[in-house]
């Protein structure tokens, strides 16, 4: 009795708190007040208690009240390694009479031992509890039941195959789940998904298997795929390979980029390997034999460089192309143009002439220089154009056209530069 009207007192401190915060800080905050304030009461409350909770909820709850987050997972672990289903109603006792935030890790460890024995259950109590009631717990949820019975746990996740619903976290859960069971089916599954959902799911199985089991059983795993699975399960493992270990990924694309199911295996491995090192990417790629595998991989590949480092890339492939005749980079060119004929439109469209000899990449490599001169100064542009460019009539009219969008993208750059010039004086005259 004694206990309950302490915490009855206490709550009124928190409510009154909460209040407070709420008029100095906004709802949010005084929300965020509260709960802390209520969750302090319950803890003293039940600590101030003259007769302490006995059994396994009493032990359960000792756990769930230490101060020290890793010691108190390491001990709520090990107690649900030795726990069964009978031990269900004084765990879910213990849990209930202390309060939770949104998603803690208590929360997950609890329902993934509750998924081991009554997934239904588990899951039915995640969609209940507001404390649980995130996709991160609940997925945790199917992914354990999926290792037990996959099929059911598809139908309890809901319809997880149509294009028009966002992309669900239950995906990844159900396919790693699935993937550690072991019983079949998992294949016409991921067929029966949509690319936007298949993808991300399958990358994320892959890179977790890649790094369990390692690139030998994974390839494997790939290689035995249906027929009409292995181009998607092959860009996806490509991808996966060279987030994990490139040299790995680059193997496996030249394996297998000559072949029916190999296309843009190289763009796949070169634009994630060029994240951590583009210049091994783009040397790699100078290895292979031309063709449009080749070309595609060269210029994403180069382009994702320049949206995450513009100077050094721009450095590169200047110290490339002056090194010698590099028609394997040829692709990649009408990009660097482009980045530098806001700046040197004449320079850049000069440039493109004399480095880019395939005609039609020569066309795409002049085009932007010779637009952006247009809007600098379209009567020098229009005269280089016509004696100097080297195109014929009909692709002069063509380079000569800006488009609305080329415009828009010029006008905000030369803003944008004003505005740093600007700044930079400023701070210069300080």
């Amino acid at each position: 009795m004694k206990s309950t009207i302490a915490w009855l007192a206490l709550l009124l401190v928190a409510v009154a708190a909460s209040y407070h915060y709420a008029s100095q800080d906004g709802y949010q905050s005084g929300l965020e007040a509260g709960l802390e304030a209520e969750r302090l009461a319950r803890t003293r409350a039940v600590a101030a208690d003259s007769l302490p909770v006995q059994g396994l909820t009493g032990q359960m709850m000792d756990i769930l009240l230490l101060p020290d987050p890793i010691l108190r997972m390491e001990r709520l672990a090990n107690l649900f390694g030795h726990l069964d289903s009978s031990s269900l109603e004084q765990v879910r006792e213990a849990y209930a009479d202390l309060l939770f935030e949104l998603g803690d890790p208590e929360i997950v460890l609890f329902v993934e031992w509750w998924a081991r024995f009554d997934p239904e259950g588990a899951f039915d109590w995640t969609r209940k509890n507001w404390e649980a009631n995130l996709p991160s717990v609940s997925a945790s949820v199917v992914r354990a039941w999926a290792r037990v019975d996959p099929q059911a746990a598809y139908r309890a996740a809901g319809p997880l195959d149509s294009k028009d619903r966002p992309f669900s976290p239950y995906v990844v859960a159900l396919i790693s789940g699935w993937a550690e069971s072991g019983k079949p089916g998992l294949d016409e599954f991921i067929a029966s998904l949509p690319a936007n959902h298949e993808s991300r799911a399958t990358t994320v199985f892959l890179r977790r298997k890649i790094r369990r089991d390692g690139p030998v059983p994974t390839i494997a795993w790939a290689e035995a795929a249906p027929l009409e699975l292995k181009l998607r399960i092959y860009q996806r493992t490509a991808s996966a390979l060279a987030e994990v270990d490139p040299q790995e990924g680059a193997a496996f694309a030249e394996k297998h980029m000559y072949g029916e199911f190999g296309k843009r295996l190289p763009r796949r491995v070169a634009t994630r390997w060029a994240k951590s090192d583009p210049e091994a990417a783009m040397a790699w790629l100078s290895t292979l034999d031309p063709g449009t595998n080749r070309d595609d991989a060269v210029t994403e590949t180069y382009r994702r460089w320049l949206g995450r480092n513009p100077a050094g890339a721009r450095q590169w492939m200047m110290e490339n192309v002056k090194a010698s005749d590099q028609r394997w980079l040829e692709p990649a060119m009408s990009l660097y143009a482009h980045e530098i004929s806001f700046d040197t439109p004449k320079a850049a469209a000069e440039w493109a002439k004399k480095m880019v000899h395939d005609p039609e990449l020569k066309i795409a490599a002049i085009a932007n220089p010779v637009r952006s001169w247009v809007l600098q100064d379209e009567a020098a542009a229009r005269a280089w154009v016509a004696t100097e460019s080297g195109l014929s009539e009909k692709f002069q009219k063509k380079v000569l056209i800006v488009p609305d969008g080329f415009r828009f993208n010029f006008d905000r750059y030369m803003q944008e530069k004003a505005k740093q010039e600007k700044a930079k004086q400023q701070t210069q005259a300080n």
